[in-house]
């Protein structure tokens, strides 16, 4: 199956920052606040404070997450006679908006505490609208390619 662009695109800048925030961290890590945000309330409001090492922690979560979906958008398009092309291409595709989607996430989220900053009262409805809106339209995608299919003749 050919590759698309939005997969490829997608995996890129997804690699892309989280790799510029993971050397931001490594380069100014000892001029970063020793006390940074740990929490952030629905409002994007930082409620609670910790270690500059728990900076680490959304970071990798991160790479861990974009990692996993990696995996999963590697085996979307292997050969399964119950499943089109197209619905595998679509499940791929949303495997790699999902990575980058993620990866902005929660790389905002580190340099925000990096920075001692709250997150902003826009942060989570943005970051939700954009999660199931890709959801949203790369499953009504599927379901569009599935129902081309015509049905088997036993």
């Amino acid at each position: 199956m050919k590759k698309k662009l939005l997969p490829r695109l997608c995996t890129v800048l997804g690699l892309l920052v989280l790799l510029a925030v993971s050397v931001y961290l490594a380069v100014r890590w000892h001029a970063l606040p020793e006390s940074v945000p740990l929490h952030y309330n629905a409002a994007g409001e930082s409620d609670a404070f910790g270690r500059r090492a728990s900076l680490l922690f959304p970071l990798l979560f991160g790479w861990l997450l974009f990692g996993m979906l990696s995996f999963f958008g590697w085996l979307a398009p292997l050969k399964s006679p119950q499943s089109p092309q197209a619905v595998q291409a679509a499940a791929a595709e949303l495997c790699s908006v999902l990575k980058l989607l993620i990866a902005l996430d929660f790389s905002y989220i580190t340099i925000q505490a990096a920075r001692g900053s709250d997150l902003g009262r826009w942060f989570l409805p943005v970051y939700f609208g954009l999660l199931f809106g890709a959801i949203l339209l790369f499953v009504l995608k599927m379901l569009r390619a599935k129902r081309k299919i015509p049905p088997k003749q036993h």
